[in-house]
C-alpha cells in the first residue's frame, strides 16, 4: 500500500500547488482581513493568561489541557457567552463584536476567572452618535457674548445652553437626535435668533425659515472618499467608518459604470486602517463611475458612495472650458420617424415635430458638434410632458407640450422623444466625444396632469397670474402663477422641496448627466437652489468633478447708470456662489449689448467694452456665467438683425412671420456678436440654428427644426463655416476659455481686447465699420509679443514696436485674433534669479521666555538662541520656496521682544485684530503699527510676523495672513506654537497671493523632503485642511516637490524650466490671473522683496558659503551651489577601529576590529536604529501589522530629515491619527496580499516537503 501512496498524492499535491498561486490575486472580505484568533489555555485549574485584550471582531479560543472538565462561563460585559462543558482536550471559541470588558469563570471551579478587554483597532473611525452644533462670533464686528443657546424641532420650548471653547473661540454642543430632518437656530443672547452660518441648509418650520439638520442614522456604518486622483488611470482611496456600536467591516461590493454597463471591480483592503484601495490603469478616455457600499459584521449596510471621474483629456476640464449648445430636442433632428407623436392641433408653429433622442445622437457621431468645438449640450426638459394643448398668453392660439416645460411625470422619459435606452446612447455618444450633457430641470411648476398635483394638493401655492395687472413678474416672483394649468411649487413644503431635489438627483444619477440647468430659478425660493446644490455636491462631487449648476434668473438692462442696473445684478447673484448655482445666464449683458449693439446697432462698441468688463466684476467671484446672443426665449437674432423688416416680434402665421434676409447685414452682424461671445470669459452658450443664422419671429417662431446644410444659402453656409473656425481657435487657446478681460482699445465701430492668463494671451479685434488700422498698447500684456504669429482668423499680420504700440490693418467688417501661445514655443524661460525678502519676527515675551513656548525638539533645530533659531526656520523656508520653483529666500533682519503695556491692557488683541482685518476697513494708523512700522523701517524689513505668546488664544499651531499682500499689510500672525518652517511657509504664501489648495477630499499631502506619497496625495506649501478655508479654496497645483514620483510615475508636466503643473486638477479664476497658485507666486516674489519701507536694501551675494570648499567666498550671503571640494582620500574613518587613519575623508569599507570579547550594546543599538526604522518603514508597510505600523508613524517620524521638519500644516493642525497612518501602505503591496503570499509560500515548502519524502520511500 505504501508505494501506492505516492501516485495518488501527486494529483492532489499539484492541484494544491495550483491552487495556492492564485492566492495573491483572491479577493479578501473585510472583516477576514483584521480578525485574529487569540489562545486562552485552561491547565492547573487557571486561565492562562488569565487577562486578554483583543481587538473587535477576534476571536478567543480556550483549549482545555486539565484531565477534568470546565466551563468558560461570563459574568459581566456588553455580550454573554457560555461555553457549556469543556471536556478534556476540547476547545471553546467566541467571536467578539462589541468592545468593552468581559468578565468571565468556571462555572464548576468558581476560583477560576478572567477577563478579556475588547477594544477597537488603532485607526479605526466610528460615527458618532451625537450631533453637534456649533457657534463662532464675527471677531470683527461683534463682541463675546454672554451666553449661546440652541433651539430646535426636537424640543421648541427648550433652550439647550451652548458651552464657550476659549482656545477655539466656538460655542457648541452635542445632542442626541433620532435619525431625520431638524429646523433650529442659535439665540444669542436673550433673543437674537440666528441661522447657522456653517449650514447651507435651509427650511422652514411654520411660517419661519431655518437652519436644517439632516441626521443620518449612525448605527450603520458609512464610507468616505479619502482621495482620489484621475487623468491617464484612476486611483482611490475609500475609508470604512463603523456605525456608533464600532461593529468591524464584513464585505464592500465595488463596482464601475462607464457607458451604462456596470462591472465588479476589486480594491486592494488594508484591514489596519480600514481601507479600500484602488488603482485603474486600464481605462479608455470617458466619464466613469466608482460605486461602493459595506456591510459590517452586525449586518448593517452603509448608503452608497458614489464616485463620478473622467479619464483621458476631458479629466482637466473646468466649466470655463465649456462652450454650450442649447437644442430643443423635438425641433433639432428627427433620427427616428416610428417614435413621431400625432398631431394634437396646435397653431402653425406650436406642434410636435418629430425630433428625437436619436437625432441628436446621429449628430454627435456625425462629429457636427466637434467642429463648432461643442464640449456641452443643454437639452430641454425630457420628461413626460403633458398631452393635448393649452391656451398661449395671448388666450386664443393652442400650444403643445413639445417644449417639456409642462411635466406630468417626475421620473419618466416622455416617449415622443424616445426611449431611455436611446437617451443612455446619447449620453455614451456624448461623452465618448469629450461631450458633457446637461439637463433642463423644471423646479418652480409642473402640469396640472401631473400626479404630484392631484396626490398633494397641499404642496402647491395660488397667487396671481404672472405679467397681469397688479402682478409683476418680479415683484410678485414667489406667489405669482405661469398659467392657470400650471399649479406653482410651494418650496416651504418641506416634503415638496424634499422630493423634488430627490427627483432631480435620480435625472442626473440615472442617466449619468452632467449638470443641469435650472429653469425659472427667480421663481423659487432661495432654499430651493441652495439645498439641491448641497446635495448635488454631497452626492456627486466626492471626487472632485464639478457638476454644472446654471439658472435662469431672467433680468433685463436698466439703462447706462450702473447704480440702475444693481438690482438686475443682485437678484441673479443671489442664488449663485458656494453651495449655490455655479453660473446663471447673463441676461443683463444679453439685453445691454445684443439689444442695443449688435442687433440694433443702436449703441457703439465703447458701450460693447464697458458692459462687457462689468460682467467681470459685477458677479459673484467665482460664478461661471453663461453669455448668449440667441435663445428659445427670444426672437431669432439674424431677424431682429435684418434692418429691412419690422416682423422680427411677430410669433403667429396670421401676423406675418419673417423669413430669410435678402441682404448681407444681417449675417455681418451676426459674425461681429459670435466673435465677441466666443472669446470673452464665461461658458458661452449657442442656441441651435444660430450657427448658420435661423430666421424667425418670437416664440414659437424661433423654435424652427433644424434645417440641414443642404438647405442653407451662401451667407448661412459662410456663417457656419466662420463660426466653427471661431469654436475651433476658441477650443485651441487657453487664454480665451481661461483668461481674463482686459480692454486695450475702443472706439465707435473698432474694439481690441485681451484675454490674458499668466504666461500668455490672445488679442481680438473687432471691426464693424469701414477698413481702418488699430493702434494700442500691449507692453502690459502676458507673453512674448516681440515676434507675434500672424491673425488665426484671417492670416494677418500685427506690427509691435519697442515700446509694444501693436498696429492692425483691418478690413471693413472684419474679426481678428493673435495669440502669444505658439506651437513651436519649446524653449522654456530661464528661472528667475531669487529675490531676497527680509523678516522682522517681534513677540511678547523676552527671547529665552518666548523659546520656551511647546515647540518640539527637532523643530529647534538644536539651538537655544532666538537668533540660530530663526535663522535654522528660515534657511529651511528659503528650501520649501526653492523646491517650488518660487524665486525668493529668506533673511531674517531683526527679532524684537515688544511690549505697549503702556498703551492698553488690550493691545494684543487689537494688534492681532488691526494686521489681520486690515482688508475689512480698519484702520491702518494705530499706535502699536506706528511703533512697528518704525522698528521695520530701521532693520530694513519686508515682512512682519506677530509671533503670539501661549496663553493668547487660537489653535495651537497656525497662523493667518492676508492674500496677497500690499507693503501696508505685509504682516503674519502666528500662534504660540506656530513658529515652525512648514507653518511659516504656508503663511508667507498668502501674503505671496496663494489661496489655500484644498485636494479631490480634504487636504492633499507630501513630506517637504519628497519622501514617501500615497494615492498621488501631495502636501503643498498652500494646503488646507478646511473644506473652504481662508480666502476662496480652489483646487489649485502648486507642488512643494517638484519631482515626485508616484507608483513610478510622474504626475506633473514640465511647464516652465523646472516648474512644473498637474494636468489633473482643476483650476478657477482668481483676481486678474488664473488660480494656479505657482506663476501668481512668482509674480509677487519681486514685489513683496521690494516692501522695505527705506529702499530696496542689500541684495544677495551670491557664491560658495561653505568654508569647507575650495572655492568658498567670504563676501557671499547666500550659497549658489557652486562649491567645490577636493577629492577624497580613501581610508579607514571609525577612530575605534585598528587601522584608523586620520587623513581619511571617505571610508573605503576597509576598518578591522578586535575580536568582541561580549555581547555588548552596538550591534542591539545598531539594530534597533537602522534595521528597526528599516523594518518600519519599508517592511513594515509590506506587511501591515501593528508592531510595524507603530514603528513607521513613530519611529520614523522621530527620525525625519531636517528639512522635512515641520509635518504639521501650521494652518492645517497635526495631523490625525488617520492620516499618520496612511503612508504605511504607500508605494507597496497591500498587506493582506503579502500575508497571503507568505502563507502560500510556507504551505508550497510544506507540500514540497512531504512530496521529497514520499520520493524517497518509493
Amino acid at each position: 500500500m505504501r508505494g501506492d501512496t505516492l501516485p495518488r498524492l501527486k494529483p492532489l499535491l499539484l492541484a494544491a500547488l495550483m491552487l495556492l498561486s492564485l492566492l495573491p490575486a483572491m479577493a479578501v472580505h473585510a472583516g477576514a482581513g483584521r480578525a485574529a484568533s487569540h489562545a486562552v489555555d485552561i491547565e492547573n485549574f487557571a486561565y492562562d493568561p488569565q487577562d486578554i485584550t483583543v481587538f473587535v471582531g477576534d476571536s478567543v479560543v480556550w483549549t482545555n489541557l486539565d484531565s477534568n472538565s470546565h466551563t468558560v462561563t461570563s459574568t459581566s460585559g456588553p455580550e454573554s457567552f457560555d461555553s457549556g462543558i469543556i471536556p478534556a482536550a476540547r476547545t471553546f471559541t467566541f467571536t467578539f463584536t462589541t468592545p468593552g470588558a468581559y468578565d468571565y469563570e468556571c462555572s464548576l471551579h468558581y476560583q477560576m476567572t478572567g477577563t478579556v478587554t475588547v477594544e477597537h483597532p488603532p485607526g479605526v473611525r466610528i460615527r458618532e452618535s451625537q450631533t453637534t452644533f456649533t457657534w463662532q462670533r464675527d471677531p470683527v464686528y461683534e463682541g463675546h457674548p454672554s451666553n449661546v443657546s440652541l433651539i430646535g424641532e426636537w424640543d421648541w420650548a427648550t433652550h439647550a445652553d451652548l458651552t464657550f471653547d476659549a482656545g477655539s473661540g466656538s460655542w457648541s454642543t452635542s445632542m442626541s437626535l433620532q435619525p431625520g430632518m431638524y429646523c433650529y437656530k442659535f439665540v444669542i443672547g436673550e433673543n437674537d435668533y440666528r441661522f447657522d452660518a456653517n449650514n447651507p441648509y435651509r427650511g422652514f418650520c411654520g411660517a419661519f425659515e431655518n437652519s436644517i439638520v439632516r441626521v443620518d442614522d449612525t448605527s450603520n456604518p458609512a464610507l468616505s472618499l479619502a482621495s482620489s486622483a484621475s487623468g491617464d488611470g484612476f486611483t482611490a482611496r475609500i475609508l470604512f467608518w463603523a456605525g456608533d456600536s464600532g461593529s468591524p467591516p464584513d464585505t464592500f461590493t465595488t463596482t464601475l459604470t462607464h457607458d451604462f454597463i456596470e462591472s465588479t471591480v476589486n480594491g486592494i483592503w488594508n484591514p489596519d486602517d480600514w481601507s479600500l484601495t484602488f488603482f485603474l490603469d486600464s481605462l479608455s478616455p470617458g466619464k466613469y463611475t466608482l460605486r461602493a457600499t459595506a456591510t459590517d459584521l452586525d449586518g448593517g449596510i452603509s448608503e452608497e458612495l458614489l464616485v463620478p471621474f473622467w479619464v483621458g483629456e476631458q479629466a482637466d476640464f473646468i466649466w470655463e472650458d465649456a462652450l454650450i449648445y442649447m437644442l430643443m430636442t423635438d425641433r433639432f433632428v428627427n433620427g427616428d420617424a416610428s417614435n413621431d407623436p400625432a398631431s394634437t392641433n396646435a397653431s402653425q408653429g406650436a406642434d410636435w415635430q418629430g425630433g428625437d433622442f436619436a437625432g441628436v445622437t446621429q449628430m454627435i457621431q456625425s462629429g457636427y458638434f466637434d467642429d463648432l468645438g461643442v464640449n456641452a449640450l443643454w437639452l430641454t426638459p425630457f420628461n413626460s410632458a403633458a398631452n393635448g394643448t393649452e391656451l398661449a398668453g395671448d388666450g386664443q392660439h393652442r400650444v403643445s407640450g413639445y417644449h417639456g416645460y409642462w411635466p406630468v411625470e417626475p421620473r419618466a422619459v416622455d416617449s415622443r422623444l424616445g426611449t431611455d435606452a436611446e437617451l443612455e446612447a446619447l449620453v455614451s455618444a456624448a461623452h465618448s466625444h469629450g461631450i458633457r450633457v446637461l439637463m433642463d430641470y423644471v423646479v418652480n411648476h409642473v402640469h396640472e396632469d401631473h400626479p404630484y398635483s392631484s396626490d398633494h394638493p397641499d404642496w402647491f401655492t395660488q397667487g396671481c397670474l404672472c405679467g397681469s395687472e397688479d402682478c409683476d413678474w418680479t415683484e410678485h416672483r414667489l406667489d405669482c402663477l405661469f398659467r392657470s394649468y400650471m399649479p406653482d411649487l410651494d418650496w416651504k413644503n418641506r416634503d415638496a422641496s424634499e422630493q423634488m431635489i430627490a427627483d432631480g438627483l435620480w435625472w442626473l444619477e440615472r442617466f449619468d448627466l452632467d449638470g443641469a440647468r435650472i429653469d425659472a430659478v427667480k421663481h423659487v425660493d432661495d432654499l430651493a437652489v441652495h439645498n439641491f446644490a448641497t446635495q448635488v455636491e454631497e452626492r456627486f462631487e466626492t471626487g472632485g468633478v464639478d457638476y454644472y449648476l446654471k439658472g435662469e434668473t431672467a433680468m433685463g438692462w436698466a439703462g447706462h447708470d450702473l447704480a440702475a442696473n444693481q438690482g438686475e445684478y443682485d437678484m441673479i447673484n443671489r442664488y449663485m456662489g458656494e453651495h449655490a448655482l455655479d453660473g446663471q445666464a447673463d441676461f443683463v449683458l444679453y439685453h445691454a449689448v445684443v439689444d442695443n449693439v449688435f442687433t440694433s446697432g443702436a449703441m457703439d462698441y465703447q458701450h460693447l467694452d464697458y458692459w462687457t468688463a462689468r460682467s467681470q466684476d459685477q458677479y459673484v467671484d467665482g460664478a461661471t456665467m453663461v453669455p448668449f446672443v440667441g435663445s428659445h426665449d427670444s426672437s431669432r437674432f439674424i431677424s431682429r438683425a435684418d434692418p429691412g423688416t419690422a416682423d422680427e416680434w411677430n410669433k403667429w402665421v396670421e401676423e406675418g412671420l419673417p423669413g430669410q434676409p435678402g441682404t448681407d447685414d444681417p449675417y455681418t452682424a451676426a459674425l461681429q456678436a459670435f466673435a465677441w461671445l466666443l472669446t470673452t470669459p464665461g461658458a458661452p452658450m449657442v442656441y441651435m440654428g444660430d450657427e448658420y443664422g435661423e430666421y424667425g419671429g418670437a416664440d414659437p417662431d424661433n423654435r424652427h427644426m433644424l434645417r440641414d446644410s443642404s438647405g442653407w444659402n451662401e451667407q448661412e453656409a459662410a456663417l457656419h463655416e466662420n463660426i466653427s473656425l471661431l469654436g475651433s481657435i476658441r477650443a485651441q487657446q487657453e487664454p480665451l476659455r481661461r483668461g481674463t478681460y482686459t480692454s486695450l482699445h475702443n472706439a465707435s465701430d473698432t474694439l481690441a481686447y485681451a484675454m490674458q492668463t499668466v504666461d500668455d494671451a490672445a488679442v481680438v479685434i473687432l471691426n464693424r465699420g469701414p477698413a481702418t488700422q488699430v493702434v494700442f498698447d500691449l507692453s502690459g500684456v502676458a507673453g512674448d509679443w516681440s515676434n507675434p504669429d500672424n491673425d488665426l482668423v484671417a492670416n494677418r499680420s500685427m506690427s509691435v514696436d519697442a515700446s509694444g504700440a501693436a498696429t492692425v490693418s483691418m478690413e471693413a467688417d472684419s474679426v481678428a485674433i493673435f495669440s502669444s501661445v505658439s506651437d513651436d514655443q519649446t524653449e522654456p524661460p530661464t528661472p528667475e534669479e531669487p529675490h531676497l525678502v527680509d523678516i522682522l519676527v517681534i513677540y511678547p515675551q523676552p527671547a529665552d521666555v518666548q523659546l520656551e513656548v511647546p515647540i518640539s525638539a527637532d523643530m529647534m533645530f538644536g539651538e537655544t538662541t532666538m537668533g540660530g533659531f530663526l535663522d535654522a526656520h528660515f534657511e529651511v523656508v528659503s528650501g520649501i520656496f526653492a523646491n517650488s520653483g518660487i524665486p525668493a529666500v529668506f533673511n531674517v533682519s531683526g527679532h524684537e521682544q515688544i511690549n505697549f503695556s503702556h498703551i492698553d491692557d488690550d493691545w494684543k488683541d487689537k494688534l492681532s485684530s488691526v494686521m489681520m482685518n486690515s482688508g475689512l476697513g480698519l484702520s491702518w494708523h494705530e499706535p502699536y503699527l506706528e511703533e512697528i512700522e518704525a522698528l521695520r523701517s530701521d532693520v530694513e524689513a519686508d515682512i512682519v510676523i506677530y509671533w503670539r505668546q501661549s496663553g493668547d488664544g487660537g489653535p495651537g499651531s497656525s497662523g493667518a495672513a492676508v492674500i496677497p499682500a500690499t507693503e501696508g499689510e505685509a504682516y503674519i500672525q502666528l500662534n504660540f506654537a506656530g513658529m515652525n518652517p512648514r507653518t511659516v511657509a504656508h503663511e508667507i504664501g498668502h501674503l505671496f497671493g496663494g489661496r489655500h489648495e484644498v485636494g479631490m477630499q480634504g487636504a492633499t499631502y507630501i513630506s517637504l523632503d519628497g519622501g514617501d506619497a500615497q494615492l498621488r496625495e501631495y502636501r503643498t506649501i498652500m494646503t488646507s485642511r478646511e473644506p473652504l478655508g481662508l480666502g476662496n479654496a480652489m483646487y489649485v497645483r502648486q507642488f512643494s516637490d517638484k519631482n515626485v514620483t508616484v507608483h513610478g510615475n510622474v504626475p506633473c508636466s514640465t511647464s516652465s524650466g523646472s516648474m512644473r503643473t498637474c494636468t489633473f486638477i482643476d483650476e478657477t479664476s482668481l483676481g486678474n490671473s488664473t488660480s494656479d497658485n505657482l506663476p501668481i507666486m512668482i509674480q509677487m516674489a519681486p514685489i513683496i522683496a521690494g516692501f522695505r519701507p527705506t529702499g530696496s536694501g542689500p541684495e544677495p551675494v551670491w557664491g560658495c558659503t561653505d568654508s569647507a570648499a575650495e572655492n568658498h567666498d567670504p563676501a557671499a550671503t547666500h550659497d549658489d551651489g557652486s562649491c567645490t571640494y577636493p577629492p577624497p582620500v580613501p581610508g579607514c574613518t571609525d577612530s575605534e577601529a585598528e587601522n584608523f587613519d586620520p587623513e581619511a575623508t571617505e571610508d573605503d569599507g576597509s576598518c578591522t576590529f578586535r575580536p568582541d570579547p561580549g555581547p555588548g550594546n552596538g550591534t542591539g543599538n545598531q539594530t534597533g536604529n537602522q534595521t528597526g526604522n528599516q523594518t518600519g518603514n519599508q517592511t513594515g508597510n509590506l506587511t501591515g501589522n501593528q508592531t510595524g505600523n507603530q514603528t513607521g508613524n513613530q519611529t520614523g517620524n522621530l527620525t525625519t530629515k531636517p528639512d522635512s521638519v515641520g509635518e504639521d500644516d501650521g494652518t492645517a493642525g497635526n495631523e490625525s491619527a488617520d492620516d499618520a497612518g496612511d503612508a504605511q501602505g504607500s508605494g507597496g503591496i497591500d498587506a493582506s496580499v503579502i500575508r497571503w503570499a507568505l502563507a502560500a509560500a510556507v504551505i508550497v515548502a510544506v507540500l514540497a516537503f512531504v512530496l521529497m519524502t514520499l520520493s524517497r520511500r518509493d
